[in-house]
Order: structure tokens, then C-alpha cells, then sequence
């Protein structure tokens, strides 16, 4: 999540996590959904309220695990 608030590409960040560029997507995408995003400015404000609401440390790490 760092990395794309970051403004990395999805090929950079795949090459970084060892993880393809498809999967990268598609958890991106899942993150936007679950949170109703619908831009990444709108999941970087999101992101920023979460932390400024002193949720500090807490990542969207929780989302998709249900499914695994």
C-alpha cells in the first residue's frame, strides 16, 4: 500500500515484492473496492485520514484475508 501511495508503478512494485504485475493489480483493485474508493487520490486521502484519526501503524493488510 506504501508503495502505490507512493506513486510507484504496479511493474516496479511486483519487481520489488517478487509478485507479478497482475496480482499487484488485482490487489489494488480489491482495496479500492472494499474501501469504495474510486481513484487513488481518493484511497490516498483515505489512507490519510485513517492515519490522522490515530490509526497510526494500522495497514489495509486485514482486506482480502477472509478468502484465503
Amino acid at each position: 500500500m506504501e508503495l502505490v501511495l507512493a506513486g510507484h508503478p504496479s511493474n516496479n512494485i511486483s519487481a520489488d515484492l517478487g509478485i507479478s504485475q497482475r496480482t499487484v493489480e488485482n490487489h489494488r483493485a480489491s482495496i479500492m473496492e472494499r474501501t469504495g474508493s474510486k481513484s487513488l487520490p481518493a484511497l490516498a486521502r483515505l489512507a490519510l485520514a485513517a492515519a490522522g484519526n490515530g490509526a497510526e501503524g494500522t495497514t489495509l493488510q486485514g482486506y482480502g484475508q477472509a478468502s484465503r
